[in-house]
């Protein structure tokens, strides 16, 4: 079983919770190959490469995956989708958590006030 491709689609959202805490949520979408039309879907989804939800990180370094989903291509049952979410909402003690304080060099770059030269 291996990845045999990431699609270019996928996106990224911003949001802020009227608190001034910022949450990254992104998407990324991969293919893969399964090694038989009968591999169960958790084997698959286990495929070397896919994130791992409540592991890997986002591109980016940002978000970590909170969830991957799958589905089998009808027309050739070995190719799979997988949409991987990824979230920079942490949960327990870091849930109330700006994601500017756990990335301190974000929040220096975020709080640097620009002065305009002339």
């Amino acid at each position: 079983m291996r990845i045999i491709g990431e699609h270019r689609q996928g996106d990224v959202n911003l949001a802020s919770k009227g608190t001034g805490e910022v949450t990254i949520e992104e998407t990324y979408t991969y293919i893969v190959e399964a090694d038989s039309k009968t591999d169960n879907r958790l084997y698959v989804s286990q495929c070397p490469g896919l994130p791992i939800v409540g592991v890997s990180r986002s591109a980016g370094g940002l978000a970590v995956c909170k969830s991957i989903s799958g589905q089998r291509r009808q027309e050739n049952p070995i190719i799979w989708d997988f949409t991987c979410s990824f979230s920079s909402e942490f949960w327990g003690e870091a849930r109330n958590t700006s994601i500017l304080t756990l990335f301190p060099k974000i929040n220096r770059v975020a709080n640097r006030k620009h002065t305009r030269v002339i």
